[in-house]
């Protein structure tokens, strides 16, 4: 099955999200923000399932993160078929926490399902203007920036423009709920992954630890070369 099939497969494997919680979720993010997606030629249709069906890009709800390194959540592409997981213990029994990494990390799988998309444009670094090459990852800009659809928290996205640097600040919305007012813009936590010179760095964000997507986007770029 390719990427372009439609089914995001949502399954249950945490004992800290119940079902009931889960489907409301599950309806509300597919409500809003699935169908804002929808415009931009990104539709998907969320489904819950009781396990990962073959061929299906998917989402695994499970308890906690066994490597150590803090990630609540991440998508990964390993197989051809792109696959989310999100990790629910350690929210203090917050779902509405988890609910956020949910969604998260939906929105940034079927904008990027492969972890292998950037945009061409334009950063400073260390006072010169050089030609670059920003990772697509739609939420990790605003990070921790999240809103209520029916009493669920999701999180805000940078919208296309965001990534065009010859748009000028203030002109629009960056973000779905406004968190950023210009191109390349970070919120306060947010952080984007970007190719300068053929070199991979991270901005903005946290410093101490490796992120799964940023190593992710190393193996393509070093496989590519």
């Amino acid at each position: 099955m390719h990427r372009g099939w439609p089914t995001v497969a949502i399954v249950n494997h945490s004992d800290n999200v119940t079902q009931a919680r889960l489907r409301l979720a599950v309806k509300a993010l597919q409500s809003k923000s699935i169908n804002i997606f929808s415009r931009l030629g990104l539709a998907r249709q969320l489904s819950i399932r009781s396990k990962v069906p073959r061929g299906l890009m998917s989402v695994v709800l499970r308890n906690r993160n066994r490597s150590g390194d803090g990630d609540e959540g991440y998508h990964l592409d390993q197989t051809g078929i792109p696959s989310a997981t999100v990790y629910t213990h350690g929210f203090g029994g917050k779902d509405q926490e988890v609910f956020a990494t949910l969604s998260h990390e939906v929105l940034e799988m079927i904008a990027d399902p492969g972890v292998n998309l950037y945009a061409s444009t334009y950063r400073t670094f260390r006072g010169r203007r050089h030609s670059a090459f920003v990772g697509v990852e739609v939420c990790d800009a605003v990070q921790f920036c999240y809103y209520e659809i029916d009493g669920i928290q999701v999180s805000d996205f940078v919208v296309p423009e965001w990534f065009e640097t010859d748009r000028a600040p203030g002109s629009m919305k960056f973000s779905f709920r406004g968190n950023v007012d210009g191109p390349l813009k970070l919120a306060k936590d947010g952080y984007m992954d970007v190719v300068i010179r053929g070199r991979l760095s991270q901005f903005g964000g946290p410093k101490h630890k490796p992120r799964h997507r940023l190593l992710a986007r190393q193996r393509v770029l070093d496989g590519a070369r």
